[in-house]
């Protein structure tokens, strides 16, 4: 009988950069933080918010009143916050924002640095929802009063960007033992459950055995062995996406960029996020967290 040549097939598969949101009280209170950032970057695509930039602003104030910064009221904790703001300060001395290789949200279209792939009204829709989880927090009457305002805006607006960038991961500072991560902690009090995933889900093993050797990769198993303590959070909020900018109702493509640099949106007329809309953004929102 004759013998076909079967023929062959080669299958590739390429995976793509992971984005992750880093968290920028981890940034900002351990030394670790800024060898972390800058290492990290070149293998994922960093994401941080405005109160990263906010805090190094005022690095002298905070490096005077670290507690500020911090949800551990141990000494060390204070000393370890204020040595990483004054290697910030000297790393700032050396570069600027543009030499980067980070992305971040500010104010402003023009006050942010965004990905090539990031849709047009990421700025407005991250207001929007960091606005409806500082009213959640009002309302709730849980906030920590402990904790100082740039702490919790940062803990807010860490929360928010990954909403608007869904999927993607949140990188903070973890707990020792059985604690739970501050960063989810704080959704709490937003009345967010944070729900840590067992150790032994086969999806939260494949996953943390990838950020692991994303961190051999990075060079930074030496952070881990040195003791700092990290947790991966994914934040998923169904609702946010019923949030309408004024981009929603004009025309995809170069017009929409364009748009998005000369038109102040939160004044828009055309914005039609309603209050009711927007205080129902967070009604199904949970997240989910793991040690790292």
């Amino acid at each position: 009988m004759e013998r076909f040549a079967q023929p062959e097939f080669a299958v590739t598969v390429s995976s793509r950069r992971w984005s992750c949101i880093l968290d920028p009280l981890l940034a900002v209170t351990s030394p670790l933080g800024p060898t972390l950032v800058q290492a990290l970057s070149q293998v994922v695509d960093l994401w941080m918010t405005a109160s990263f930039w906010r805090i190094l602003d005022s690095s002298e104030f905070y490096a005077k009143k670290p507690a500020a910064l911090t949800f551990c009221t141990a000494q060390a904790a204070k000393q370890e916050t204020a040595l990483a703001l004054h290697i910030w300060e000297q790393i700032r001395t050396r570069t600027d924002a543009a030499s980067c290789r980070f992305h971040w949200v500010g104010d402003s279209y023009t006050q942010s640095s965004l990905s090539e792939t990031a849709p047009p009204d990421l700025v407005r829709r991250f207001e929007l929802l960091h606005e409806a989880l500082q009213m959640r927090t009002h309302e709730s009457g849980r906030q920590d009063r402990g904790v100082h305002p740039e702490a919790h805006h940062a803990a807010l607006e860490t929360v928010a960007l990954a909403a608007c960038l869904s999927p993607i991961f949140i990188l903070t500072r973890g707990a020792h033992g059985d604690g739970v991560p501050p960063l989810a902690a704080m959704l709490e009090q937003c009345h967010i459950h944070a729900q840590q995933v067992c150790a032994e889900d086969a999806l939260a093993v494949i996953e943390r055995d990838s950020w692991r050797r994303a961190l051999v990769s990075a060079g930074l198993a030496k952070l881990r062995w040195s003791g700092l303590q990290l947790a991966i959070l994914h934040v998923l909020a169904p609702s946010a996406q019923l949030l309408s900018t004024p981009f929603d109702h004009m025309l995809a493509g170069a017009d929409m960029i364009a748009a998005a640099e000369d038109i102040d949106v939160a004044d828009d007329e055309n914005d039609r996020c309603t209050p009711a809309v927007q205080a129902a953004c967070w009604s199904d929102a949970t997240a989910y967290w793991y040690a790292l």
